[in-house]
């Protein structure tokens, strides 16, 4: 069954796809990701030609999204940050996997336009799947208080925005309110001190647990999936459990930027090392 166009990827009810259809959408999305692995380079609306590496997730760290999704199997996910696409595909053929999807996938990326060209938003298009993402270009400090306040849930939630500490602890926060008991949240480059402060906060105070891991860079994993736990912990008005860290690694950010950070995969110094060039998406 065809899907129907939804050029403004809005919130309206999805209409129903087949089996069949959801079958064959997950094969062309996980052909489509293996060429990408094997040529990553990636056309955007423009014609820009980008690398898909530093910026996409790599093979090992999409594999841990991949087998989080098999085995939370989500009705509702969020993704905050999508830049080329890459985790948004991932997810997609993890969920149509599945069979069909119960709604659409979410998206946010103020960036899209301005700074990726569209590049992530045609692939969806080629590859006949847009209309299965509910995309909103702005801001997550914007978009997820918003659903918040709308009383919206989500059992599988991506973070991979902005990766200084205030961006990512405020994704994190607002992922946590808008999680259902025992969903999933799933944080990139958890080595860098940003994220690896946040995931100590939410183990300490809010009671997570760490459930999947992938990579490791100076000494931490590169990517964490924690999970919530059944029944919020009971916490006075005052209440914090210190969570700072003794382990901090020497990042420096800037254009003469140099990151000493080892191989994780074949491409993780490029991508640490392309991090410098690379602006933070206030997503």
């Amino acid at each position: 069954m065809k899907q129907p166009r939804n050029k403004n990827l809005s919130r309206e009810a999805m209409q129903p796809i087949s089996p069949k259809w959801a079958a064959q959408a997950s094969r062309r999305l996980h052909a489509y990701l293996d060429a990408l692995a094997a040529s990553p380079k990636l056309v955007a609306d423009d014609g820009r030609l980008y690398d898909v590496y530093p910026v996409g997730l790599t093979p090992e760290r999409a594999g841990l999204l991949v087998e989080v999704c098999r085995s939370a199997r989500p009705r509702a996910t969020l993704e905050v940050g999508m830049a080329l696409g890459v985790s948004t595909l991932t997810i997609l053929e993890a969920l149509l996997e599945g069979g069909p999807m119960a709604s659409r996938h979410v998206v946010i990326d103020p960036f899209q336009q301005s700074q990726w060209r569209n590049a992530a938003r045609r692939s969806l298009r080629l590859l006949g799947v847009e209309e299965l993402v509910e995309f909103y270009e702005e801001s997550s400090l914007a978009v997820l208080p918003r659903m918040v306040g709308e009383g919206r849930r989500f059992d599988l939630i991506f973070v991979d925005g902005n990766h200084r500490f205030d961006y990512a602890f405020v994704d994190f926060r607002f992922a946590h309110e808008l999680l259902t008991a025992g969903g999933v949240v799933v944080l990139d480059d958890t080595w860098l001190d940003a994220l690896h402060l946040t995931v100590r906060y939410a183990e300490t105070n809010l009671g997570y647990t760490i459930c999947a891991a992938a990579g490791r860079t100076m000494g931490r994993p590169a990517i964490l999936a924690l999970r919530k736990p059944a029944e919020e912990p009971r916490r006075g008005c005052s209440h914090f459990e210190s969570c700072g860290c003794q382990d901090f690694v020497p990042f420096f950010d800037g254009p003469d930027a140099v990151v000493p950070v080892p191989s994780e995969e074949a491409d993780l110094g490029r991508r640490a090392d392309g991090m410098a060039g690379v602006e933070c998406a206030e997503a």
